[in-house]
């Protein structure tokens, strides 16, 4: 027995070092304490901007009675997309480690940063290495999703709206759509013309900044309403919080089409055109424009001459772009008509016009003169003589043998004169003194009856005056010719003698 008993002590004692021993592994537990939550196994950031970071809470807390030595925290699996606070930098690193007391606890912080979106996830594994030896590397796997604000624009390439006629509308419907998993923020939505065109706009623009949800899209409306022909240029540009196309700038391209009617000449002058003469001129019709120009016919304005004749009055003609066709006017008088502002009118398709007709045409002129050339004569007024003499006219007085003198009371008038003032000739068929003052008043013409007198041209009377008394006399001379306004013409003398 007394061999015995000192054998079982040493085992005793043994059997009891190994529970001690195990009593006081089982005695330190580490709990991982993430976003205020504790973790087994794993912990998710959720979703988060690319290229925005996140960040979360981490607290490694000793719920046992013995102390936890951590000599490592970091992530062995997307370094750079996960991270942990430096080793050093946390509260109770001393010697290389961090001592964690029984029931104490320290903390530091873990960050998310992805760099593109979601799928796949991102993953990392957090480790923390320590003295505990059934768990000397403690992993918690850390995930997380990149989301990111993305723009699509449609169409992004150019917005084209091809040839449009002047003063007519066209739209064009622009969808800006958020494809990205984060929310998409449109800060602005401009138009910039290409110089000083305010030929496209945009229109009810959505007030920005707006927000859009991922899918969620919003329309924008672009006008253009060309005023002229030719094109219009700009950019169409959209800022946002897409990271991959924070700025989208479209090009707008849209040209104004019409056809422009030009006419040469625009005044037509006939001058003067005889009774049943005629004359013909033309004029060209222009189409410098960039669409076809229809001309649906052509007619006279309201009071112009009845005598005007056009070419093809009702032919439908097309004139191709910087193409032209000649029309040929007439004035062809039956009688006189006197001078006559004449509009011939052109029924077109130039929208560019002021004037329409009732068929909601446009209408471009040609301004047309025209006269029927008539005489017209011009004549002396009424005729006043006074006459002083010692005695009255007597024809055997010597001093009347030289002729007719102041000295034998016998006066000559050389100032009667009959003039043409018209543009056709003047035939003058009657020049006759009607009444001669009692035989005191004569007359004497340059030219006999019928004469004519071409424009301009002039012919003079002589009227003498012989008072064989003293006293006034009255005469009266009567003109006759073809002036279609004045045919007949009578001049009034007064005459006046008395003695010196």
């Amino acid at each position: 027995m007394k061999r015995i008993i000192p054998v079982l002590l040493v085992l005793t004692s043994l059997a009891c070092q190994c529970d001690d021993s195990s009593i006081g592994e089982l005695s330190s537990k580490l709990v991982v304490i993430i976003g205020g939550k504790e973790i087994t196994d794993s912990y998710d950031f959720g979703e988060v901007t690319i290229t925005k970071e996140l960040s979360a809470d981490v607290e490694l807390k000793n719920q046992g009675e013995t102390e936890i030595l951590v000599s490592s925290i970091a992530f062995k699996e997307q370094t750079g997309i996960f991270k942990v606070d430096p080793i050093d930098k946390i509260t109770g690193f001393n010697n290389g480690k961090i001592s964690i007391g029984s029931n104490a606890s320290v903390s530091f912080k873990i960050y998310f940063r992805p760099v593109k979106p979601a799928p796949p996830p991102d993953e990392g594994i957090l480790v923390i290495s320590s003295n505990l030896k059934d768990t000397p590397d403690r992993e918690v796997k850390i995930t997380g999703k990149g989301i990111k604000a993305s723009i699509e624009v449609s169409p992004i390439d150019i917005i084209d709206f091809g040839k449009v006629d002047v003063y007519s509308k066209a739209t064009k419907e622009i969808t800006v759509k958020n494809t990205g998993t984060d929310k998409l923020t449109v800060n602005s939505a401009k138009y910039t013309p290409n110089g000083n065109s305010t030929d496209i706009y945009l229109h009810s623009v959505p007030k920005t900044p707006l927000e859009l949800n991922p899918d969620q899209m919003v329309t924008f409306s672009l006008i253009y309403v060309p005023t002229d022909i030719g094109e219009d240029k700009g950019t169409l540009t959209f800022e946002s919080s897409s990271k991959d196309l924070p700025k989208i700038d479209i090009p707008v391209r849209g040209e104004g089409v019409a056809p422009l009617i030009k006419v040469e000449p625009s005044e037509i002058d006939f001058g003067g055109v005889e009774v049943n003469q005629s004359l013909s001129k033309d004029f060209i019709v222009y189409n410098n424009g960039n669409k076809d120009l229809i001309i649906y016919g052509l007619d006279f304005a309201e009071l112009s001459s009845k005598y005007l004749t056009v070419t093809e009055p009702s032919v439908e003609k097309t004139v191709l772009p910087q193409s032209s066709t000649k029309y040929t006017v007439t004035f062809a008088p039956k009688d006189k008509e006197g001078a006559i502002s004449s509009k011939l009118q052109i029924h077109c398709n130039d929208p560019q016009l002021i004037d329409r007709d009732a068929d909601n045409h446009y209408i471009a002129y040609v301004n047309i003169k025209s006269r029927t050339p008539f005489p017209k004569i011009d004549v002396t007024g009424a005729v006043t003589m006074q006459l002083g003499c010692k005695s009255p006219y007597d024809a055997s007085d010597p001093n009347c043998s030289s002729g007719c003198t102041m000295d034998c009371c016998c006066f000559d008038y050389n100032g009667f004169i009959i003039r043409n003032v018209g543009d056709a000739p003047l035939t003058v068929t009657k020049v006759e003194l009607t009444d001669n003052g009692g035989g005191m008043i004569e007359m004497e013409a340059a030219k006999a009856t019928p004469y004519t007198l071409g424009n301009n041209e002039s012919t003079s009377l002589t009227i003498r005056y012989k008072p064989t008394v003293f006293g006034q006399n009255r005469g009266k001379i009567v003109i006759e010719s073809n002036d279609p306004n004045e045919p007949h013409v009578e001049v009034s003398i007064v005459a006046t003698s008395f003695q010196k």
